[in-house]
């Protein structure tokens, strides 16, 4: 399911991802701790928790959700399956799942706010626009840092960054 929000560049999305990184004190050459980071990312932003969940709560194709409850704050929903696997085994597509739903909170934060309207099959919706895609760029620019990347392979890149090799391949198109 897909919301639109206000329009949002990739650049703009880069520069976002380089105050986070600053934010949260990570330089370029280092992996986002994913999980490690949740705690304190909770703390930092204010009215956001999470919650690892049985694999049940969630639909079988989500392995994480953002909710925004009625108080005003964000609850981040994790399938224990996938918390296991981004903690435990460091796999990158569990870690960027994890990492979307925080860029969900982020960008929500700086007033890119999902209005009412849903995407259809027959009615999609300009990436610019789109709440999914800008909270998968914003992940994609977070985790791999462009400037940091942008000479590498996809196999180097989803090897430094504990990534998937799908992402690192999609991140070399941008």
């Amino acid at each position: 399911m897909d919301y639109i929000t206000e329009p949002c560049s990739r650049l703009e999305l880069r520069n976002i991802a380089c105050v986070f990184r600053k934010m949260f004190n990570l330089s370029c050459d280092e992996i986002v701790p994913v999980v490690e980071l949740l705690d304190l990312f909770c703390d930092r932003l204010g009215n956001v928790s999470y919650d690892i969940v049985d694999d049940e709560e969630l639909p079988k194709n989500v392995p994480a959700a953002t909710e925004l409850n009625c108080d005003g704050t964000f609850t981040i929903k994790i399938k224990n399956s996938v918390y296991e696997g981004a903690y435990y085994r460091q796999i990158g597509g569990y870690r960027n799942h994890i990492m979307h739903e925080m860029c969900h909170v982020v960008l929500y934060k700086l007033g890119y706010v999902p209005a009412f309207q849903r995407s259809f099959e027959n009615k999609k919706i300009q990436r610019a626009f789109s709440a999914e895609w800008q909270a998968m760029a914003l992940c994609g620019e977070i985790m791999m840092p462009y400037e940091a990347t942008k000479n590498m392979t996809a196999d180097e890149i989803a090897d430094k960054y504990k990534v998937s090799l799908l992402s690192a391949q999609t991140r070399l198109k941008y």
